[in-house]
């Protein structure tokens, strides 16, 4: 690789990666646009601020593995 030449990782072994097609650049904005109703809702719900300040961050990624914990 030649020092003009972009790399997109920082792994050592490997040829440069050329980054995401556009129709993977495409599907992440989708993914993105998807999310942000859910996060807004999750994010704004009155419950946290029943929440100790502190904890706010602990509990919402406790949330985030609810489903794995109810199927064990």
């Amino acid at each position: 690789m030649s020092a003009g030449e972009a790399r997109y990782s920082e792994a050592p072994e490997g040829a440069p990666s050329p980054g995401y097609t556009g129709q993977q650049r495409e599907r992440v904005r989708a993914f993105e646009r998807r999310m942000r109703r859910p996060t807004a809702l999750v994010i704004t719900d009155p419950f946290w601020v029943t929440v100790e300040r502190e904890k706010v961050v602990e509990a919402r990624m406790a949330l985030k593995r609810v489903h794995v914990l109810e199927q064990a």
